[in-house]
């Protein structure tokens, strides 16, 4: 044990002495307690400083920035320095108050300028995503700080337009998820956000058609020089170099008959996906929990694929029988595949070992 924190110690993995004894964690209900404390007494305490100071420090935006950001770091030292459950979730609620109040700000005083507003937001979390020491509070910045990169783009018309640039980062991260040992929480917890967040949006037929239908002069100007259908191409050429990076890492030529059935399953999907808007986040999401064995993302790959099937389904854009016709063709491709790899591509026996 001792060679073993030498060697972390060296790496720069851990830092002082070889604990003596075994950390005793608290049960989950414990734990469940000593959270909801924590923003109860957080609700109160803030709910009586803004009741007892708000006629007197909020007059104009500046207060609202200035008071938030104070809080915002607030919030970075306790979180930075205090690892109980009760003064962690206390310092969330704390960031989640300053967060507010910096959005009021942002929208009571520049409602007139929407892409300002979502950019702000974008940057503000973004920020937070990339220094906060705390593994929840980087999720929901990161997921925060993708749905406001996309209703940036929603205020140009283009909601989906650049999704392919949010599949690429989440396939960076989810690929390099072990590259830098110290860093595999920080890059789990960006990739879960940027995950949650590429769902809601991908999927959600609802948010699509009322943005679209918000800034519709704006799409109609946007689509002459990005083409709607450019979008699902590149969110397939993502999706095809990480299948790629898949059998490089398990070892699989490509010139094989495993890497030939993929590479064409991914063109066939590319396809769909150019009807079937969430099907390749699906796809991706399935591939990268593969490669490293992740059932948390396996499962959020299913669902978006769930999802997206569910979602398509209400769109009013094609008809029924359009609709039913691509759903079935997906459903045979998907069993012929089933078929070729159990009956093809699998061995029939069973290897004799010696």
């Amino acid at each position: 044990m001792h060679n073993l924190w030498n060697t972390l110690s060296k790496a720069k993995l851990v830092e002082g002495e070889m604990p003596t004894s075994k950390e005793e964690h608290s049960p989950w209900y414990v734990q469940v307690l000593l959270g909801f404390s924590g923003w109860l007494a957080a609700i109160f305490m803030l709910g009586f400083l803004f009741a007892a100071l708000f006629d007197t420090f909020f007059r104009d935006s500046i207060s609202f920035y200035v008071v938030g950001t104070l809080m915002i770091l607030l919030s970075y030292v306790i979180l930075k320095k205090e690892k109980s459950n009760f003064v962690e979730h206390l310092g969330l609620a704390i960031s989640f108050a300053g967060q507010s109040l910096i959005l009021i700000g942002l929208f009571k005083y520049m409602h007139g300028n929407t892409s300002f507003i979502w950019f702000s937001i974008f940057a503000l979390q973004t920020l937070l995503a990339l220094l906060m020491p705390n593994y929840l509070h980087r999720l929901s910045s990161a997921f925060f700080a993708a749905f406001a990169f996309s209703l940036l783009f929603a205020t140009f018309g283009a909601l989906h337009s650049f999704s392919f640039l949010l599949m690429a980062l989440v396939a960076y991260l989810w690929i390099h998820e072990f590259s830098v040992p110290r860093k595999i929480k920080k890059r789990q917890a960006l990739g879960y956000g940027l995950v949650l967040a590429l769902i809601l949006v991908e999927n959600t037929t609802i948010l699509k058609e009322s943005m679209y239908a918000w800034h519709y002069r704006d799409a109609l100007t946007f689509t002459l020089w990005f083409p709607p259908y450019l979008s699902p191409i590149l969110e397939g050429l993502v999706v095809l170099f990480t299948a790629l990076y898949v059998l490089k890492q398990h070892h699989i030529q490509y010139k094989t008959k495993v890497g030939i059935l993929l590479i064409v399953s991914m063109l066939f999907f590319t396809v769909l996906g150019l009807e079937m808007p969430g099907l390749m986040l699906g796809i991706l999401l399935v591939l990268l929990a593969f490669n490293h064995s992740n059932r948390v993302l396996l499962g959020l790959g299913i669902f978006s694929l769930l999802f997206s099937v569910s979602s398509y389904y209400y769109l009013l854009e094609i008809t029924l029988i359009d609709k039913a016709m691509y759903l079935a063709l997906l459903g045979f491709i998907l069993l012929l595949g089933r078929w070729i790899v159990f009956h093809l591509l699998l061995p029939t026996k069973e290897v004799k070992h010696v």
